[in-house]
């Protein structure tokens, strides 16, 4: 659906004017004064919080990533990388606060409350003080409350993204589309996960792909993209993993040379005791048609921003 079709169907206004005024101008820098709001007084975002969720409305319309110090040490929101379509994908921080748990934070909440309904967000970076430029729109794909970033996925208007590649029935994968299934409670269902560490398993022979660890109870299922319906937890996105190497391939500590199909340590964690990781062959599964898709290994060195030197 298109942005401007999915807007006109929101039942408040306000909220479409919002997000037609940032849609407008996606691409461009402005310059900012807090409060931002439009000519017909609707507040757009606010110094106070980098999560904007009006008072009228359930959903938030903006988020925005501030530059300094303080900001990039306490969020460490990811650069948002852009494809030759148009497209981007960007990680974004969720919001902290003292010791309480993010997931009970109401601006986080608000936030699940975008993703569950699939309603989009507006994505401001800041440039300069004073200048902003506004990403566009996206749909927030997808929260690791483990790592505590939201994957959100921004697309030209009438863009459409595919992977090109035919699953096991032979039928074209799209990882980038949303077909999880909404309940009347609004909770995402996720479909065949277990499913999808079960043939994890039988892939590698039930040892972890960087360390060669062959207890089945500390092996996990990495999916490589997001997840976002059953239609990916196809093998080709995914790895099986040791837990503590899942843990870091999903914060973007640990990714995977895409040509070379080695272990990349990003530079944070050279100097660690998992430096031994560096440069690690992959063990594949014998079944090529298993093999972890390299478009997608790509993609996750580009959204955590892995440099392979």
């Amino acid at each position: 659906m298109r942005f401007e079709d999915r807007i006109k169907s929101l039942p408040d206004i306000r909220q479409q004017e919002g997000l037609l005024w940032f849609h407008e101008r996606s691409g461009k820098e402005v310059e900012v004064s807090f409060p931002m709001k439009t000519s017909g007084g609707v507040f757009l975002a606010t110094q106070a919080a980098g999560i904007h969720k009006p008072d009228f409305s359930e959903y938030v319309l903006s988020i925005r990533s501030s530059s300094g110090k303080g900001a990039t040490e306490l969020y460490s929101d990811k650069a948002p990388v852009f494809e030759e379509d148009g497209s981007w994908t960007y990680l974004y921080r969720h919001e902290i606060r003292g010791d309480a748990d993010p997931a009970t934070i109401w601006r986080n909440k608000a936030l699940l409350k975008n993703m569950q309904d699939a309603v989009p967000v507006a994505v401001i970076l800041q440039r300069s003080v004073g200048v902003y430029q506004i990403l566009g729109l996206a749909y927030v794909a997808d929260y690791n409350q483990k790592t505590g970033y939201f994957f959100l996925i921004g697309r030209p208007a009438e863009s459409s993204v595919k992977s090109n590649y035919p699953d096991s029935t032979g039928e074209t994968v799209d990882f980038e589309a949303d077909t999880r299934k909404f309940q009347e409670i609004r909770q995402a269902v996720r479909q065949g996960q277990a499913k999808f560490r079960i043939d994890l398993l039988d892939a590698y022979g039930a040892r972890c792909s960087a360390t060669d660890y062959d207890v089945r109870e500390g092996l996990e299922a990495a999916h490589i993209r997001p997840y976002r319906g059953a239609h990916t937890n196809e093998t080709r996105n995914g790895i099986l993993l040791r837990a503590d190497i899942h843990n870091l391939f999903d914060y973007g500590i640990v990714g995977i040379d895409p040509d070379a199909l080695k272990v990349v340590l990003n530079q944070h964690a050279r100097g660690s005791k998992y430096e031994q990781l560096h440069g690690q062959q992959l063990r594949l599964p014998d079944d090529t048609t298993c093999h972890p898709d390299r478009e997608l290994l790509e993609r996750h060195l580009k959204l955590h921003g892995i440099s392979l030197n």
